[in-house]
């Protein structure tokens, strides 16, 4: 099986698994993006990655590693030229095609929608990057293939070895530019905010977003900005973590969609945030992915930023 250079957006299991027995190594890189909540009790992912069950060929991209290291806030956007060095150890090159899954809890698709709109902030084709629907939990129900040889971390930096060597992948090397249309600051979003110019959609759980149930991170208040609407990035999947059909996905974003002006014009800044800014992109990906919306914006700073920078908080009675 082939796709010519392109990839759909949302890929199933069965046909990743096909793909991967006729596409060579050096074309295809599946990532393991998993990421875990500081509350959610597991192992480090890493250790997780490397101990197995993994998708055969994939490598372990990072969250709190590939990031910027010179901020507070979480696993904050790198800089270009960081992202750069990311992209040759892990095997991601400009004719790459890049298939990202994760194995997080209770989202399967957390991580890997954030990854997937990280190389799209930085100007990698989307038609050369997909999700895996349903995760490794969707690949392993399937009953497909997986890797479970323990790895050490020096197999992993063996490899991110092999793959930056500018004598064999030199011409195929990636050069990230930002995309600043895709990303929002702090001072944008309160800009939009008081223009009335903004659709922000939420991802974080309801409890959280109301103002009711505490943030995972101390020292930051619940609640949401004014104006936002809520969509638990939990519910845009159905019981198997997969993502719901676009009609579905549709109903669901009507409320919040409804006041977006058909004229472009006047039309209102579409902005996906959250806890951290990793379920947001799942929001931005279900936007997309349902035909609702192109190349939707993420506050990468998101509620972290927001509640701990003294953004107006709003709390429902």
């Amino acid at each position: 099986m082939s796709f010519l250079g392109r990839l759909p957006m949302l890929l199933n299991p069965t046909t990743l698994h096909s793909f991967l027995r006729t596409t060579p190594p050096t074309k295809l890189t599946v990532l393991d993006t998993t990421w875990h909540l500081p509350t959610a009790g597991r192992p480090p992912a890493l250790s997780e990655y490397l101990a197995g069950p993994r998708i055969p060929t994939a490598r372990f991209f990072d969250l709190d590693v590939h990031c910027d290291h010179a901020t507070t806030l979480p696993h904050m956007l790198p800089s270009a030229g960081d992202f750069a060095a990311t992209c040759r150890h892990l095997g991601i090159y400009k004719d790459s095609l890049v298939v990202l899954y994760d194995n997080s809890h209770p989202v399967g698709v957390r991580a890997s929608c954030r990854v997937w709109w990280t190389l799209r902030a930085f100007g990698f084709p989307k038609e050369q990057i997909a999700v895996l629907n349903g995760g490794l939990a969707g690949w392993i129900k399937e009953g497909l293939d997986v890797e479970s040889t323990r790895l050490t971390e020096a197999d992993v930096q063996a490899h991110a070895t092999q793959s930056a060597d500018p004598n064999v992948f030199g011409t195929r090397f990636f050069e990230p530019e930002l995309q600043t249309d895709l990303i929002r600051t702090m001072d944008q979003v309160a800009q939009r905010i008081a223009q009335g110019a903004a659709t922000i959609v939420d991802a974080r759980p309801p409890g959280r977003f109301a103002g009711r149930d505490p943030e995972p991170r101390p020292g930051i208040e619940s609640g949401h900005m004014p104006g936002a609407f809520n969509v638990p990035s939990s519910s845009v999947l159905d019981a198997d973590g997969k993502f719901k059909s676009t009609g579905e996905l549709r109903a669901l974003f009507a409320p919040a969609l409804k006041d977006l002006c058909a004229d472009e014009s006047a039309k209102k800044d579409l902005i996906a945030s959250c806890g951290s800014g990793v379920t947001a992109a799942v929001l931005a990906f279900a936007l997309e992915y349902a035909g609702l919306a192109k190349d939707v914006s993420v506050y990468d700073g998101s509620w972290s930023e927001w509640a701990a920078k003294g953004g107006e908080i709003v709390k429902d009675a």
